[in-house]
């Protein structure tokens, strides 16, 4: 399977204020391309297998009681509810910067009746927080150059309900080499694994800290098909909601990891650049309406974004203006400004 990268260009974003949840393979906060080594999955009659095969995610589901997960003789946590049981093992449980992390699963169906999964394949979606390098916050900056740091730093970080984010969310997307049946018939199971390699974008190993990750498998509810999120019915969205039983844990990294920009000395780098600078002069404070600062990993360049690992930095005007933004991309290890766009008025985009 080849790395995964984020598709959802920042023309694309939604047209007023921050921006909500990107469906598709976007990463929430600051975004990070992940790579992932999959097999095939397998289900099986009885018991789980204790052998791992292959993880998926699955699409966004609602979220229902289940049980806190238990931890058993060998280390692996559990989970289950009046309907499916899961287990998952880590390997290894710590693991240096830009190492092999493997997560295996086995998810039954512990009820008298079929089940249908989410996925296919009925694997899990697999979602990890990853430590970002916010500091050292570099350099003090004087009158809009200041002001656009300190909204960047502030604001831009992370998501709407977390904008001063200091980890990124990591979705796993992927799909099943050799999907099967999305039922499990009572008293079956289907296991499987991923590999993740600890970067947080190519030739960049996530930093040592504490990885805390959350392992979701999602059903349709036992009366029928997945509807719409209470408050949203009949909004006309579309989106499905499912059941979930959900299991949570920690993998640590240890090590020194490749130095690399920060994000404040990502924003130094776009203020120094005297094309963003003397556009930005032009722009008053406060017909700003959203700023993002990503860490991305494009696998191909267009006419905004370049290939590789890239500080993607974003500022939208559309408060009492017509929406115009400029988008700039630094790279993280050499700190130079590789693509500059800017989006003058009105733009729809």
């Amino acid at each position: 399977m080849s790395p995964l990268a984020s598709t959802d260009l920042p023309r694309l974003r939604p047209p007023a204020g921050r921006p909500g949840l990107c469906l598709g393979p976007t990463l929430i906060g600051l975004a990070v391309v992940v790579s992932v080594a999959l097999a095939g999955c397998s289900v099986e009659g009885g018991s789980g297998s204790a052998s791992p095969e292959s993880i998926q995610p699955v699409p966004t589901p609602r979220a229902t009681e289940s049980a806190a997960p238990s931890i058993d003789a060998t280390g692996a946590l559990a989970a289950s509810d009046d309907r499916l049981s899961m287990t998952v093992w880590f390997e290894p449980t710590v693991l240096e910067p830009g190492g092999n992390l493997t997560v295996h699963t086995v998810v039954g169906n512990v009820s008298s009746a079929p089940v249908v999964l989410a996925d296919p394949c009925g694997a899990p979606r697999v979602v990890g927080m990853v430590p970002v390098p916010v500091e050292p916050l570099g350099r003090k900056w004087d009158g809009i150059a200041g002001e656009f740091k300190a909204y960047a730093m502030k604001e831009g970080l992370g998501p709407i309900d977390h904008p001063e984010a200091t980890s990124t969310r990591v979705d796993v997307l992927a799909t099943c080499d050799a999907p099967g049946s999305d039922t499990l018939e009572p008293g079956a199971s289907t296991s499987a694994s991923f590999t993740w390699k600890a970067d947080l974008v190519r030739g960049a190993p996530a930093p040592a800290g504490e990885i805390p990750i959350t392992i979701t498998v999602a059903r349709k509810p036992a009366g029928g098909s997945p509807s719409t999120a209470p408050d949203q019915a009949g909004s006309g969205t579309g989106l499905l909601f499912y059941e979930e039983l959900t299991v949570d844990g920690v993998v640590r990294v240890v090590g020194e990891s490749a130095p690399m920009l920060s994000a404040g000395e990502a924003v130094d780098a776009i203020l120094a650049d005297g094309r963003f600078a003397k556009w930005l002069s032009r722009q008053p404070r406060g017909t700003w309406s959203a700023v993002h600062v990503f860490l991305v990993d494009y696998p191909d360049a267009n006419d905004v974004v370049p290939a590789g690992p890239s500080w993607d930095i974003e500022l939208f005007r559309e408060i009492g203006v017509p929406r115009n933004w400029a988008i700039g991309f630094v790279d993280p290890f050499t700190a130079k400004v590789s693509k500059l766009t800017f989006c003058n008025d009105p733009c729809d985009r």
